[in-house]
């Protein structure tokens, strides 16, 4: 005969080890959330903005100018900032249009009077197979140099 201490210990054991495997499983839930975040994440068109210079108050994205060459530039400037932007086929022109307004957003959002943009491909050798063939959005967000400008940084 077992004595009645030992089914309750069984008893326990049971519901713990339910609660083990419901707390295992709602670890899993959170992790499996968690993994497609992470890949929603990396496949967002995302372009990066790294600074190099002073930035300053946040202006209008209308105000941005658009210059394909440092040569159009006819004003003394400094670099605030280096962009890149996505990989793009060269025949996908609307993507590269949004690429250019959301570079002239984060443009205005440091306070640069320009950007300066480039349509640069893919090198072949050290790309991923899938991105041969590609472009992809590089230049520099320019302030203005102005005399007060100068003074202030002196």
């Amino acid at each position: 005969m077992i004595p009645l201490s030992a089914y309750y210990f069984i008893g326990n054991l049971k519901t713990k080890s339910a609660s083990a495997i419901s707390r295992i499983n709602g670890g899993m839930k959170s992790f499996l959330v968690l993994l497609f975040f992470i890949f929603l994440c990396s496949c967002a068109r995302k372009m990066d903005i790294i600074q190099t210079g002073p930035w300053s108050d946040k202006r209008d994205a209308k105000d941005i100018k658009y210059f394909v060459s440092r040569k159009q530039i006819k004003k003394p400037s400094i670099a605030i900032a280096v962009i890149r932007g996505e990989k793009f086929y060269p025949s996908d022109r609307k993507n590269i249009n949004k690429q250019i307004e959301k570079a002239k957003k984060m443009a205005a959002n440091i306070g640069a009077d320009a950007v300066v943009l480039v349509e640069k491909a893919v090198p072949s050798g050290t790309s991923f197979p899938e991105d041969r063939g590609k472009v992809f959005l590089a230049g520099i967000a320019i302030k203005y140099v102005t005399k007060n400008h100068s003074k202030a940084e002196k």
